[in-house]
């Protein structure tokens, strides 16, 4: 297994990605979705709706998709709280790049919020994971992780001695609490009523 190349693991940051969403989540009675065009076509990440609640708002054109090069400015002044310092700052696209991904079922609804397998950690949702910098995306992208392929990943992790290695190593949950790897979790089927802690 190879060791990804990363310094300690920025748990603040995750954590204060966890706080915005609680805060977004009581400003607007839901948790942020991806950014849509009046035809439903995604354009931006739900990232993208954290900055008023994180590190300030880029001038990011809402309008246009995240590849658009009239959001490639944009995406350069990616938000501290969503960079992995270990990253080269400002180089697009590389150093644009976020290991926080949202959990998503295979309906591209949150953890927990919908029909289907959901993932736990102690008990709750899982809602994020900091993934391996391998899993990186660009931090408007709308791109994140479902729940099948976390729990793939989890599995491969499960034999793993060294934390450096682990494809899955922080998890935010619902509650807005932070964990790291290794830790016990489990996948159980929802029957689509919202999920407040498993049983």
């Amino acid at each position: 297994m190879r060791k990804w190349a990363q310094g300690p693991l920025p748990r603040h940051k995750i954590k204060g990605v966890a706080l915005a969403m609680h805060n977004y989540a009581e400003a607007h009675g839901a948790w942020p979705n991806d950014l849509l065009d009046g035809d439903g076509r995604v354009l931006l990440s739900w990232r993208v709706r954290m900055c008023e609640y994180l590190d300030g708002q880029p001038t990011i054109d809402v309008t246009l998709p995240w590849d658009a090069t009239e959001n490639e400015e944009a995406a350069k002044a990616i938000p501290r709280s969503f960079r992995n310092d270990d990253f080269i700052d400002g180089m697009y696209p590389y150093g644009c790049r976020t290991q926080i991904l949202g959990v998503f079922s295979s309906d591209g609804v949150w953890n927990g919020e919908a029909k289907g397998n959901v993932l736990f950690v102690d008990g709750q949702p899982v809602q994020c994971v900091w993934a391996g910098p391998p899993y990186a995306v660009l931090w408007t992208q709308p791109l994140d992780i479902s729940v099948d392929d976390v729990e793939r990943l989890l599995k491969s992790d499960e034999n793993e001695s060294d934390p450096d290695a682990r494809r899955i190593q922080l998890a935010t949950l619902k509650d807005g609490s932070v964990v790291t790897a290794p830790f016990e979790w489990e996948v159980k089927f929802s029957t689509g009523k919202r999920v407040a802690e498993s049983k």
